[in-house]
């Protein structure tokens, strides 16, 4: 076998295994890679590098439940760009019942981390509660509008501090189902995350649209600690329930 032979062969099969990885389907390689356990999906086709799934959920049955967070209709595409940061990004949008207009870039992260850049969106408070680690947002309804420059999500089952934060949340008639269905009114949240110690600056304020006049700030500690500082009182016209509950929510007990 002469060398211009060898040389067509060698090209010839690489051009044959670029193909099969790039159209390796997604069901499969998902699988092979693990993510199945934390993402569960119904309805996939395309490849690893492009694709959508009819239905999907983190932590939870693809078409829903009231345990882990159901995305709705999950589509995602490699961000070859990523691969000069070190990172295997992908542009992912989502658009479900309880998350809606979801789009963002999102890599994993060392330790089980997930990274999310640049992700936008709407969502129902109760249903991202599960993947934060303060319970009382589980007893709130309303929605969030999540501006998301840079977040990291540890890997820590339960939740837990992210390792970083930098974006800004909105959440929108906010009432508790324990002081009746009357909306408390508006509440915006911006943080940062400090380079010198990882800590997480968190400031926090209403928007002087309902009943309840909240303002604070707060340091999540890299080492899971909280510091935070907070003034909560009820405006004049008040129900006597928030008027009773609104200085406690200041109070270390409530978180």
């Amino acid at each position: 076998m002469n060398a211009q032979v060898r040389r067509l062969l060698m090209i010839g099969g690489a051009v044959f295994a670029v193909a099969m990885i790039l159209h390796i389907p997604a069901g499969p390689a998902f699988g092979w890679a693990g993510l199945n356990r934390q993402i569960a999906m119904q309805g996939v086709a395309g490849t690893i590098w492009s694709g959508s799934a009819s239905a999907a959920s983190i932590n939870g049955p693809a078409n829903g439940s009231k345990r882990g967070v159901y995305l709705g209709r999950l589509r995602w595409q490699f961000q070859p760009l990523s691969l000069f940061l070190g990172r295997l990004e992908y542009l992912v949008e989502a658009d479900g019942p309880t998350i809606a207009g979801l789009r963002g870039r999102i890599s994993p992260a060392s330790g089980g981390a997930v990274r999310l850049v640049a992700t936008r969106g709407r969502a129902r408070i109760d249903a991202v509660a599960p993947l934060l680690s303060v319970p009382m947002l589980g007893g709130l309804s309303g929605t969030v509008d999540f501006e998301l420059d840079h977040v990291v999500l540890n890997g820590n089952e339960g939740g837990g501090w992210p390792e970083r934060a930098d974006g800004r949340l909105q959440l929108r008639t906010v009432s508790v189902p324990l002081l009746g269905s009357d909306s408390l009114g508006d509440f915006d949240l911006s943080f940062h995350t400090e380079q010198a110690t990882g800590d997480v600056q968190v400031e926090y304020a209403d928007t002087q649209s309902g009943p309840l006049a909240l303002q604070g700030t707060a340091t999540l500690r890299a080492d899971g600690s909280l510091d935070r500082e907070c003034e909560s009182r009820a405006r004049a016209g008040a129900s006597t329930s928030l008027a009773q509950a609104a200085p406690l929510i200041c109070s270390n007990d409530f978180f």
